[in-house]
């Protein structure tokens, strides 16, 4: 990153220091659509021109910082570590957090408690809408994340059927407390395995399996028969973890929040977890860029749940 401590990112998009992953959606849109060379019908000769393709470089930059939850919290301590060494508050930071943040939790319950859930079933959708939910599930020009897999229940459930010889192998004892201690156990792992059983009876038997999958404009989640699904713009946050164990790097941890639900995801390494930020972002910027200026052809043709 060029000069990365002289940025102030949130100035530069004009938003607070605790703005959400959709506010700083909206103001980079907002800001390269207006500020954009070819736009604003500037001559490549012109000076202006390149004044205006580096703030749009610039731009680019922060955004791609500020939407990638682990790129923004070590810029935020970067930014906090220059404030403390200038000894003033920083200019990104609200006079009144608690009161910023107080104000926008208020607006984001309002946002849920008017929100509309998206969810149908898929037996019940017409058939064409079905046809377009197999090809985006089985497309290679979309992005798809498996949420859930045959073999690892496989795996759990030979873990957990260990049990029943441990239990015989244990000696009995006449105290009914302990008997009390092997039933709980049993009882639980009972019911674990049931739980797997009827998730592998529908793995088997329905057609849609559990994906989350990113079109052009919409998150699709499928849950077997259950469909959800999200515009783009509609994501509220990206919350990431990179996990360390005796300091070596063990995996990424993610939680996906929209105005209904939060998915979890996991990824065993940070250059599949940056890939998959990078293509987000790509994604939402470009269907919050058609929805901005109106562009009518590109909603129409990528939007796959018309028929919903």
């Amino acid at each position: 990153m060029n000069d990365f401590n002289n940025k102030n990112f949130y100035e530069l998009l004009s938003i607070s220091f605790d703005a959400s992953t959709k506010e700083i959606r909206t103001a980079y849109i907002k800001k390269a659509s207006d500020s954009h060379p070819d736009k604003l019908g500037i001559d490549e000769s012109s000076e202006y021109w390149y004044i205006a393709n580096d703030f749009i470089k610039n731009i680019n930059e922060a955004y791609s910082i500020l939407t990638d939850p682990i790129k923004r919290n070590n810029y935020d301590k970067l930014l906090k570590e220059k404030e403390v060494q200038n000894n003033h508050p920083s200019k990104a930071q609200p006079q009144s957090k608690h009161h910023s943040k107080s104000k926008r939790n208020e607006a984001k319950r309002d946002e849920e408690s008017t929100y509309q859930t998206k969810i149908f079933s898929f037996k019940e959708a017409n058939r064409k809408f079905q046809k377009i939910i197999l090809e985006r599930q089985n497309g290679k020009h979309i992005i798809k994340l498996k949420l859930g897999s045959a073999l690892s229940r496989y795996i759990w459930s030979a873990i957990m059927l260990l049990w029943i010889p441990i239990l015989y192998s244990i000696n009995h004892s006449k105290d009914e407390r302990i008997y009390a201690v092997y039933f709980f156990i049993s009882l639980v792992i009972f019911l674990l395995l049931l739980r797997n059983f009827l998730f592998l009876k529908d793995w088997y038997s329905s057609t849609i399996k559990c994906n989350l999958i990113v079109t052009p404009l919409y998150f699709i989640e499928t849950n077997f028969d259950k469909i959800q699904y999200w515009y783009l713009w509609e994501l509220i946050d990206i919350r990431a973890t990179h996990n360390y164990v005796n300091g070596l790097y063990s995996n990424t941890t993610v939680t996906i929040i929209f105005p209904d639900k939060k998915i979890p995801l996991f990824f065993n390494s940070i250059k599949k977890y940056e890939t998959f930020i990078a293509k987000i972002n790509e994604q939402i910027s470009n269907a919050e860029y058609a929805k901005y200026i109106n562009d009518k052809d590109y909603l129409f043709h990528n939007d796959d749940l018309t028929f919903a």
